[in-house]
């Protein structure tokens, strides 16, 4: 999804199909776990479920890593477009994340428009135009994916400057992790930048473990463990934005790291095949979803685990399915996928 790429020549062979697989998994994970958190919400929205009890719970802990998960992910690649000149870099990241945004923000709000009352949130002609920033929905993603990366781009071309000869993206992440704490309490917040900024330390970590995700999976297991144990026992927990970075952090490595090495072990299967599809399921979605929930709400069904499962299904499959059948490149670009 966005810049989460994989390249063949991590690897040759069995070992670099094994790594593809386990890179394409976490994404699959990544945005199961969006579809579930997005049905959860339309629901409650729709008042079928209530987030006073499990639902709330459930919901709770979905929304502590699984979009820290997508940005670590996105991270992990995006080293190998630095050396371009500003203007391919700027260009290449508008054309991944920019174009999908404005594109889908037109696209929901015609379906928008065309529910009526049955959208949770209706829209009507009288709200066109519709401006796409700042981000509307879970667009968001996309926007703060954009940012992050021009800020990293900003910081590569100062360590080239000042004569780096690498950047310590490590404790550049460290660095940001601090001032977003300073910055969150300043209380100057933005629609535009607060999202990138909150996220950008995951981008961060993405491209500071990748190695290590690569040559030693276990040692990054053991690494989000230590986060763990630092993150509930020690003060760094008791700030607020420390505990929900840290709790994030190692939840995600945890993941990404028993997927690599179980890659070697099992096949991942369908879980590939969805992660590869994954922008085209992230854009669309919400749109699917919607509009099974409308159709079961038409027939008077309100059963609470009847619409989760119709809508995360529906939600992961159809685009799916669209995903696999449209074979040509160019046409995916197009529609931003």
């Amino acid at each position: 999804m966005g810049d989460t790429l994989t390249h063949p020549s991590e690897g040759t062979g069995k070992q670099s199909s094994s790594r593809v697989q386990w890179i394409d998994a976490a994404k699959g994970v990544g945005i199961i776990l969006v579809v579930i958190g997005h049905t959860l919400r339309g629901l409650e929205t729709s008042q079928i479920i209530s987030f006073a009890g499990d639902f709330g719970q459930a919901d709770a802990a979905i929304y502590a890593f699984h979009m820290p998960l997508m940005f670590l992910m996105s991270g992990m690649f995006i080293h190998k477009a630095l050396p371009q000149d500003w203007l391919r870099y700027t260009l290449k990241h508008a054309q991944r994340l920019i174009w999908p945004l404005i594109l889908w923000t037109y696209i929901f709000f015609f379906c928008k428009v065309l529910a009526g009352g049955a959208a949770n949130t209706p829209m009507g002609w009288q709200n066109f135009p519709v401006f796409p920033l700042p981000p509307r929905e879970h667009f968001w993603f996309l926007w703060a994916l954009f940012l992050g990366f021009l800020i990293i781009k900003g910081i590569y071309t100062l360590s080239l400057a000042l004569r780096f000869r690498s950047v310590p993206w490590p404790l550049v992440t460290v660095i940001a992790l601090l001032m977003l704490v300073l910055w969150l309490n300043s209380g100057l917040h933005s629609p535009w930048t607060q999202q990138a900024l909150v996220y950008l330390p995951y981008i961060l970590v993405g491209m500071s473990v990748r190695h290590w995700l690569f040559a030693a999976p276990l040692y990054v297991l053991f690494g989000s463990f230590a986060v763990a144990v630092i993150t509930l026992f020690t003060p760094w927990g008791s700030v607020d934005a420390l505990y929900d970075f840290g709790i994030a952090v190692s939840i995600s490595l945890a993941i990404v790291a028993m997927l690599a090495l179980l890659s070697n072990l099992v096949s991942f299967g369908w879980l590939v095949l969805i992660g590869q599809a994954s922008m085209a399921i992230y854009l669309s979605h919400t749109i699917v979803s919607a509009l099974f929930r409308a159709m079961l709400t038409t027939f008077d069904v309100r059963d609470a685990m009847v619409h989760i499962l119709v809508g995360v299904a529906s939600g992961l499959i159809v685009p799916l399915i669209a995903f696999v059948s449209i074979r040509n490149e160019r046409a995916l670009k197009i529609i931003g996928w």
